[in-house]
C-alpha cells in the first residue's frame, strides 16, 4: 500500500478539492464517476500517468484510503488560508489556489490558464453542490457565505414548468384534493376503503372531472389531455381512487 502522505504529484493538487468533495459528500454513482471519468480524460494539462493516478482513486471498489482523504483535507484547509476574497469560494478556485501555492509552484511549468479554469470549473458543475457542513470545514472562516442550494434554486419556477399549460387545472386539483372531503385515512375494512373511495367519486363527477373524457355528445368534454392530466394527480394522492 502506497504512503497517504506521499507527495503528489504536481498537476494533480489542483483536483484535490473536488476529490475530496466527491469522496467525503456521498459515494459516487455510476453516472458520476462516467462523467469524472470522461472529463477526466479531456484534462489537457494532465499527462498518462496522472490521469491513470485520478483513474485509481476514482474507483468505486477501491476508494481511497481515510488516511489519504485526510492528508488532502490537511492540504486543502493549507490553501483556504491564503485564499484573501470574503465573497464565496468555489472548489475550483480553491483547486487554482492549490496550484500556485507553496513549493508545487517554484521551477515548475504548469500554468493556470483559462482552459484549466474552465475545465475545473466544469468537473465541479457536474459533482453538483457540496454540503454545507463540508464547505464550513473547508472554510471556516467564510461560514457566513455559504450559499444553500435553496438559495440559487426557484421551485416555483420548476413547479411551472413541470405543470405546463394544465397548471390551473392541477391547482384546482391540488387545493380539491387537500380538503377535508378528500382526508387520507387508513380504513381497516375492505368495505369501508370501497366506500370512502366511491364517496370520492361521486364528489369528483359532481365537480365535472368525470366527464372529461366522455364524448361531447353525452355531455362530455372529450379531452384526453384534461383527463390524462387528472389521472395523474389522484395517482398522486391515492391510487385505488385514480383507478376507479
Amino acid at each position: 500500500m502506497k504512503n497517504p502522505t506521499a507527495p503528489i504529484r504536481p498537476h494533480l493538487r489542483p483536483l484535490l478539492p473536488l476529490l475530496y468533495v466527491a469522496w467525503s459528500d456521498r459515494v459516487l454513482t455510476r453516472r458520476e464517476l462516467k462523467l469524472l471519468d470522461e472529463k477526466v480524460d479531456q484534462l489537457q494539462f494532465l499527462n498518462e500517468a496522472d490521469r491513470e493516478q485520478l483513474h485509481r482513486w476514482m474507483n468505486p471498489h477501491r476508494p481511497p484510503t481515510r488516511e489519504m482523504v485526510q492528508n488532502w483535507y490537511i492540504q486543502i484547509r493549507d490553501a483556504a488560508q491564503q485564499l484573501d476574497s470574503d465573497e464565496r469560494v468555489s472548489l475550483a478556485d480553491l483547486g487554482i489556489e492549490m496550484a500556485k501555492s507553496g513549493s508545487y509552484s517554484r521551477g515548475n511549468s504548469f500554468q493556470v490558464d483559462d482552459r484549466t479554469r474552465t475545465a475545473l470549473r466544469e468537473l465541479e458543475e457536474q459533482l453538483g453542490t457540496v454540503r454545507e457542513a463540508t464547505y464550513r470545514s473547508l472554510f471556516p472562516q467564510r461560514a457566513e457565505t455559504f450559499e444553500s442550494p435553496s438559495d440559487r434554486f426557484d421551485p416555483t419556477a420548476l413547479q411551472a414548468l413541470l405543470d405546463g399549460e394544465h397548471a390551473p387545472l392541477r391547482n384546482a386539483l391540488r387545493g380539491l384534493l387537500t380538503t377535508p372531503k378528500f382526508e387520507l385515512r387508513t380504513p381497516r375494512q375492505k368495505e369501508e376503503y370501497r366506500n370512502l373511495t366511491l364517496s370520492w367519486c361521486h364528489e369528483l363527477a359532481q365537480r365535472g372531472y368525470g366527464a372529461l373524457a366522455f364524448p361531447e355528445s353525452v355531455g362530455g368534454e372529450d379531452d384526453m389531455e384534461k383527463y390524462a392530466v387528472v389521472f395523474e394527480m389522484l395517482g398522486y394522492h391515492d391510487l385505488s381512487l385514480s383507478i376507479k
